[in-house]
């Protein structure tokens, strides 16, 4: 299975997600790409030397709980400050004093970054998933900048040739419920949907822990044992999604989608039964008291419904967005179905 993920990097919950995220991507995707919009935290951590002051604040603001906003207008109060006083001909004692002042906050506020960054890389193993980069299964790409210069790269265009091309699935932010009202298919599944319009249906693929004290061997010898397994379901997986791509998305579609999973569900069994049976997964959940299950789930919406996620999650700006629909326009109808696929992380560690 080929996929393209775009990470939304915009808390410290995301940075801990960038980590998750990639795990699974590299565990059960043949070939995948990995998008953030912002660098990569291991990526960031090493070019901490370099980094901007106003790339510091962006950073802190990332990390800090109570009142970013606040925290950002405050620090970029300070440092409109020191630009003024460094611009100044003539410095009073009073300024160079100031100056002093603030150079040493920025300096601290360097230093805290680059150790929140670090701490967060131990706790989701880091290091042995950017050992990992080397069997190119999963390859990063950057939409930003470590300096205060704008974004070179379109995410636009990149998500529309990767739909078009229909050679894989987009993988969405484990958030989307915020964003779009889901209908779950699966028998069981919480109708509160029935209150508001649909925005997309869903329905389980498979479970798959996560197992965060793995070492790169371990995660290479799943990563042989899981794709051998998944040639079946992707192959169903690519025919469904060419076949949704004629059909106009609308709430009287639910039976078919239905359908459609009744007779995926043996061969998710199948595979299921195969997760369940690997060594090292059992190890994790016997062994480590933070491992938990994500599942893994496909979406079907509108294409007009997943530009408008893209919008209204960050990942793109309102330019983009025209840009994306004004496109998308041009090839297809934005009624039209898309599918994709979205990993469900437990409510505890989105905590």
């Amino acid at each position: 299975m080929k996929a393209l993920y775009i990470n939304r990097v915009d808390s410290k919950l995301s940075i801990m997600l960038e980590g998750i995220y990639f795990y699974y991507l590299y565990l059960f995707t043949e070939k995948s790409e990995f998008n953030s919009m912002l660098p990569f935290t291991y990526e960031t951590w090493k070019r901490k030397d370099t980094w901007s002051n106003k790339f510091i604040i962006d950073l802190m603001c990332s990390l800090v709980k109570d009142d970013p906003e606040g925290t950002r207008k405050e620090m970029l109060g300070n440092l409109k400050t020191l630009y003024e006083i460094k611009n100044l001909k003539h410095k009073t004692q009073h300024d160079v004093q100031l100056m002093s002042r603030l150079l040493n906050l920025f300096s601290h506020c360097r230093k805290y970054v680059a150790e929140s960054l670090e701490a967060v890389m131990k706790m989701v193993n880091f290091w042995n998933l950017i050992d990992l980069l080397k069997d190119d299964t999963v390859q990063l790409n950057n939409y930003a900048r470590y300096d205060d210069r704008p974004y070179e790269d379109n995410i636009a265009s990149d998500v529309l040739d990767f739909i078009i091309k229909k050679e894989g699935f987009l993988i969405l932010d484990s958030q989307i419920r915020k964003y779009m009202k889901e209908v779950p298919l699966e028998e069981g599944a919480e109708q509160e949907w029935l209150f508001g319009k649909v925005e997309f249906y869903s329905f389980p693929l498979f479970s798959m822990p996560y197992g965060r004290k793995f070492t790169k061997e371990n995660m290479r010898v799943l990563h042989r044992n899981l794709l051998g397994k998944t040639d079946i379901i992707t192959s169903l997986l690519d025919d469904f999604k060419e076949a949704l791509g004629y059909e106009v998305f609308n709430e009287e579609m639910k039976d078919d989608l239905l359908t459609f999973y009744d007779t995926l569900k043996p061969e998710l069994d199948n595979y299921q039964k195969h997760i369940d049976s690997q060594m090292y997964f059992q190890q994790a959940i016997n062994s480590d008291k933070d491992c938990f299950t994500a599942q893994i789930r496909v979406g079907v919406c509108s294409a007009k419904n997943l530009v408008e996620y893209f919008w209204k999650s960050r990942i793109m700006n309102a330019l983009d967005k025209h840009k994306l629909s004004k496109k998308f326009a041009k090839q297809t109808d934005l009624k039209k179905c898309e599918a994709f696929l979205y990993i469900e992380i437990p409510d505890n560690i989105l905590l």
